[in-house]
């Protein structure tokens, strides 16, 4: 490995970086076991009120008018069905990781998040019209592309705000690797 890259990533405390709650990534891994039941999804969201609000509001959309209200959280999560759940509880896990930057630095969080949240739509539709097996994988990726630099505004908070700050984005990457 390069030796400035090892450079960086030693000053890199591990224990400045935000987690992901603990019911997302049960979430998370419910949906990868076949053997996963939509009682299931209801116990595990419904651990999380932040989450549980999010799901019941997709679900009372209108979008999802022809259903009328839905109040009961396992018919929510029948009618939304495992893609939306999917996207609600990845893009839910991403935003609580990029909420946790200091305020200090909004600006640019609004634009990483803003980019990430495209990136990951167009590449869901990309998978979509490829006929890619997994949209959301695609998804998380995009959601998820920006995430060094998540990173290193965590944990290089002057030093890459000041990056970020006095040069256009064509040039970050390359001064990013210098």
């Amino acid at each position: 490995m390069d030796a400035a890259l090892l450079k960086i990533l030693a000053r890199i405390d591990t224990h400045q970086l935000p987690a992901i709650p603990k019911v997302l990534l049960s979430l998370i891994e419910a949906f990868q076991n076949q053997q996963t039941s939509f009682d299931d999804l209801t116990r595990i969201i419904a651990q999380d009120a932040g989450l549980s609000s999010k799901v019941l509001a997709a679900a009372n959309s209108s979008f999802y008018q022809q259903f009328g209200e839905l109040k009961n959280l396992n018919r929510v999560v029948v009618v939304l069905g495992l893609e939306t759940l999917k996207t609600i509880t990845m893009t839910s896990a991403t935003q609580q990781f990029f909420g946790q930057i200091p305020p200090s630095q909004q600006n640019f969080l609004e634009v990483i998040w803003f980019r990430s949240l495209a990136c990951a739509h167009f590449a869901r539709r990309l998978a979509k019209l490829t006929g890619f097996v997994s949209p959301d994988q695609a998804y998380l990726t995009g959601l998820l592309h920006r995430l060094g630099q998540l990173v290193l505004l965590q944990c290089f908070p002057k030093e890459y705000s000041a990056l970020l700050s006095e040069h256009s984005e064509d040039v970050i990457e390359v001064l990013e690797k210098k």
